[in-house]
């Protein structure tokens, strides 16, 4: 223990507030079950038998990872969960997800792990890796939106405002 000799106490390091990336853990949950909804919808009508207990896993893999990177890497989580909110928005009109699925499968298709003539997927193995593929593809997209959106997010509080003349204080 440190102490000043202008106070009376011992200074003591102030721990990090542990819910902090709990909270980002339960955030990033949250959002990744919502992208889930459409391309989790196509890849049950793609999967049977061994096929959806590999899309369960990678399910599973998706979510943990996630989680554990919530705390380790905080600002990739965060800036995948805002570029998230708007690739679930975009469900609405699933050319992306559908897109992401149709590379996945493909990629099972040609390590013959799917059924060529029929796309669909048989095996943990191909269920597993279809959904690791098509979550990170979609991941990656999610990423990138984060990206601009924090960029513009800077440059509005750099600049001030859309067409401001001086910048807003910090304070505010």
């Amino acid at each position: 223990m440190r102490s000043d000799p202008d106070f009376a106490e011992p200074i003591v390091d102030k721990p990090l507030a542990p819910s902090s990336g709990t909270t980002l853990a339960w955030t990033w949950l949250g959002v990744a079950l919502v992208n889930m909804l459409v391309p989790g919808g196509l890849g049950l009508l793609l999967t049977f038998n061994a096929g959806l207990v590999g899309m369960a896993l990678g399910i599973a893999a998706v979510l943990g990872l996630g989680w554990y990177a919530a705390h380790i890497v905080p600002q990739v989580v965060r800036t995948v969960v805002h570029g998230g909110w708007i690739v679930a928005v975009v469900q609405f009109f699933p050319l992306l997800q559908i897109a992401a699925g149709s590379v996945g499968v493909e990629i099972v298709k040609a390590l013959g792990l799917a059924e060529d003539s029929n796309p669909t997927i048989g095996t943990v193995s191909g269920g597993f890796l279809a959904t690791i593929i098509t979550a990170a593809l979609l991941i990656a997209l999610a990423w990138m939106l984060g990206l601009v959106g924090r960029a513009v997010a800077f440059l509005v509080r750099r600049v001030g405002g859309w067409g401001a003349s001086e910048p807003i204080p910090k304070e505010a």
